[in-house]
């Protein structure tokens, strides 16, 4: 649809390396040596490449057998001859690179690892247990919430479905629960059922699940369970070695490729970006208190070092991930660019209701 007249749209290709406070605007400053002066920011930068594993040859992270980013198309290219490729996650992003190589004619082995190898679930015809909706009220606490889940989840099995369902129900609960958890009950969620609760989240569509499993079947993919000790590469090709989680036993895997799809690196401290590490060393912004994205209010307006919370600089998306928890998909992206979109007119909308009275 087009804008209206009195709406001016630019795109530009170019990254944004610095952003500089000039008392009420801000200077943009690209790679390209652009400098773009702006009222207000929104950073909706989405998701971040994965943090590199932690091995003690890091020299092999600079290897060109080793592919940090998996959503760049490289990393699935000109792979046809290669005997195996080693994928490091076992999520939804290792389904989807999965796919992608047999799309560029790979016909080797894929093994992915992690360091549970959860298995991928399928969405399933079902009926949310929304009964859970009528019990569930605050003040949250973890506890409480996960035996009222766990109630749940044994009604649903009772019932002949599957727990996932549950999380299905608690789907429009998920930020205000999270917003109400102590940040000790969000660490203990972290570290105890993070994993667990991702995968019943993160679920693939029937026929894609069909197709993993398929491959698995056919011994083309095989999901193991451990954690890289180190990556070397020889004469034979990359040397992956892995001590298995259940066994404890060590696996030495020879490769042809390495793609890293454990996630988003989500702590801006952490990130690659020369943007995020300007901002930080400017106080603009401040990691939030799970190091999950960006130090904000529930609905976007970032928080300054000094506590003030800005009314000319604002996020959504991943990077509200620390705020709300529950940040990444369409359902809750939509409500978020809404209600930002409200909140850069707010200024405008201020000047307007002045003019009616004075008028």
């Amino acid at each position: 649809s087009h804008l209206p007249e009195h709406i001016q749209f630019t795109s530009i290709d170019d990254e944004v390396i610095d952003v500089n406070n000039n008392g009420d605007q801000y200077i943009i400053s690209t790679k390209g040596e652009q400098k773009i002066v702006a009222d207000k920011i929104v950073l909706a930068t989405g998701n971040d490449a994965p943090e590199d594993p932690k091995i003690p040859n890091t020299d092999f992270l600079k290897s060109s057998r080793y592919h940090s980013n998996p959503w760049n198309a490289i990393s699935i290219q000109d792979v046809p001859e290669a005997k195996n490729v080693l994928i490091i996650g076992t999520g939804l992003t290792m389904a989807d690179v999965v796919l992608g190589l047999l799309e560029n004619n790979f016909n080797g082995k894929i093994i992915a690892l992690s360091p549970h190898g959860f298995k991928i679930l399928p969405h399933r015809k079902h009926y949310p247990q929304r009964l859970i909706l009528d019990e569930l009220a605050p003040p949250y606490d973890l506890q409480t919430v996960f035996k009222l889940f766990y109630k749940y989840v044994r009604q649903a099995k009772i019932n002949g479905q599957s727990g996932e369902t549950v999380v299905d129900a608690v789907r429009s609960k998920t930020q205000e629960i999270w917003q109400h958890l102590s940040l000790r009950e969000k660490k203990r969620f972290m570290t105890h059922l993070r994993h667990m609760w991702g995968v019943a989240r993160h679920r693939l569509p029937a026929d894609i699940h069909k197709k993993i499993q398929s491959l698995i079947q056919h011994q083309h993919l095989e999901v193991v369970a451990g954690k890289i000790d180190n990556i070397t590469v020889d004469s034979d090709g990359v040397k992956a070695e892995i001590t298995l989680r259940h066994t404890h036993q060590k696996l030495n895997l020879i490769v042809d490729r390495v793609i890293n799809c454990t996630g988003p690196q989500t702590d801006i401290r952490k990130q690659k970006s020369n943007l995020y590490r300007n901002l930080l060393e400017k106080k603009l912004i401040a990691s939030d208190e799970m190091n999950l994205g960006i130090h904000a209010t529930a609905d976007g307006r970032i928080i300054n070092t000094d506590g003030t919370i800005s009314n000319r600089m604002f996020t959504l998306g991943s990077l509200l991930k620390g705020k709300l928890w529950e940040s990444t998909a369409i359902p809750e992206l939509r409500v978020q660019a809404y209600r930002t979109a409200l909140l850069l007119l707010e200024e405008v909308n201020k000047t307007q209701s002045k003019d009616l009275i004075n008028g």
